[in-house]
């Protein structure tokens, strides 16, 4: 008996325009470079995403291409949220009517830092630093801190490039104050 061939997982079968040609290395260099992925290469050269793989292996130009279109879409987005992260200025270019007449001028514009690209920025490139949630060993976890100097050294051996000493100890008159929201017993005379 011979087994009947089993139906397509998906359209990959009706996908049959599979043919290379040289000029699909331009076209994917230049979606590439507006931000499109293997999965949008395949939608527009109507074929299954391994093949766009099997172009990449196959096909030293079209790697390359598709390669140099990621890297420039990359790098103008980094370029972008660095300046966004850091604030900027642009010149703009602003059309208004002098005495009836239309005039250009040249402003420019400061944009000042944002917070939330700041913290992206930060997060991808020292997320030793920067990260959310902090891992403690369970080692470090079952000791008990008795004292704030204890702690606070035991803090900072989890942050690397903090100086124990930055973070002064408060005097030995604070140290005893209640906590808020709790009072101290009064002495009776």
């Amino acid at each position: 008996m011979t087994k009947a061939p089993s139906p397509p997982h998906d359209d990959v079968a009706a996908r049959t325009n599979s043919t290379y040609t040289a000029a699909h290395a331009a076209q994917a260099e230049h979606l590439c470079r507006l931000g499109a992925t293997n999965v949008d290469l395949a939608a527009f050269f109507d074929v299954a995403e391994k093949t766009v793989r099997n172009w990449m292996r196959r096909h030293a130009a079209f790697a390359a291409a598709v390669r140099r279109g990621k890297l420039t879409a990359d790098c103008a987005v980094t370029e972008a949220l660095f300046q966004r992260a850091c604030g900027f200025r642009r010149v703009d270019v602003r059309l208004f009517r002098r005495g009836g007449q239309p005039a250009l001028r040249r402003v420019v514009r400061q944009y000042p830092p944002d917070t939330t690209a700041c913290i992206f920025w930060l997060k991808n490139r020292r997320p030793d630093l920067w990260r959310d949630v902090w891992r403690i060993r369970a080692a470090e976890q079952a000791a008990p801190v008795t004292d704030l100097a204890t702690a606070r050294r035991k803090i900072l051996a989890l942050m690397p490039g903090w100086e124990v000493d930055t973070i002064a100890t408060p005097p030995a008159s604070q140290r005893d104050l209640p906590s808020p929201g709790t009072s101290r017993p009064t002495r009776r005379a």
